[in-house]
């Protein structure tokens, strides 16, 4: 679905991604995973298009991602930010049917498509008429997927989700999310840091450090076949409270 070759960029002299190749299949969820200012969310934005890379190609099915094209590749693309990016001024339904009134569509696909996203979202229908003030995180997040799904897009990009939401209502939007990405059998390429959130995903998992892709595969060749010392470290740091607790009192 995705291809990235020799992707690198620069801002001012602090490289963000360096000469990075990568294939992502379709039909599959790749977790894109690593600490904060690893290059990422970066690499996220370039295969949406939001950022030119200094050098390299995109790809999306087959197309090179490129400034005469953009607009009809991006269309295909759903995206999801933190807490869901949602414009205040608008209602929650009036943010997840922005872009379908934009190409105008007909007033009963879209609401038909609506109540679709609403069943899949398990939000209350109740909620689509609120502001996004007046609703909670997980909500809003609710919210966000449904308007990247509004369009029913190829692929659907995700850029740390769940960072921002307490425990509970991150686990259970983690439920939901997994049911919905099974159901609906899309590319999807998430970003996070948490390494269990990592291992709740993804089908194909990809460590970066400063910028570079240190290993990639499924998730237990990172931990029991590291690449590096810098993999053995990552994995080791994301030993929970809960771990340390159980060896405490063993």
């Amino acid at each position: 679905m995705f291809e990235l070759r020799n992707i690198s960029k620069q801002y001012v002299s602090v490289t963000i991604l360096d000469d990075v190749t990568l294939e992502i299949a379709s039909g599959q969820t790749t977790v894109l995973l690593g600490p904060s200012g690893c290059g990422k969310s970066t690499l996220l934005r370039v295969m949406l298009g939001l950022v030119r890379p200094d050098s390299g190609e995109v790809r999306f099915a087959g197309k090179s991602i490129a400034v005469d094209c953009i607009k009809e590749q991006r269309g295909k693309m759903g995206y999801v930010v933190q807490d869901g990016g949602l414009f205040p001024h608008f209602t929650c339904a009036q943010n997840v049917t922005l872009m379908a009134n934009h190409r105008g569509w007909p007033r009963e696909r879209i609401e038909a498509r609506l109540e679709e996203l609403t069943r899949l979202a398990q939000l209350s229908p109740e909620t689509l008429g609120r502001y996004p003030v007046e609703t909670s995180g997980g909500q809003r997040q609710r919210i966000g997927l449904m308007r990247a799904l509004m369009l029913n897009p190829e692929a659907l990009l995700l850029d740390e989700p769940l960072g921002a939401l307490d425990p509970i209502t991150r686990a259970d939007l983690q439920r939901d999310l997994r049911s919905a990405f099974q159901s609906l059998k899309k590319t999807v390429v998430l970003v996070t840091h948490d390494l269990a959130e990592a291992a709740y995903f993804g089908d194909h998992v990809v460590l970066l450090e400063k910028g570079r892709i240190v290993q990639q595969g499924v998730l237990r060749d990172l931990v029991q076949r590291p690449a590096s010392p810098f993999v053995t470290q990552f994995v080791e740091s994301q030993r929970g409270p809960w771990e340390a607790l159980r060896e405490a009192i063993a």
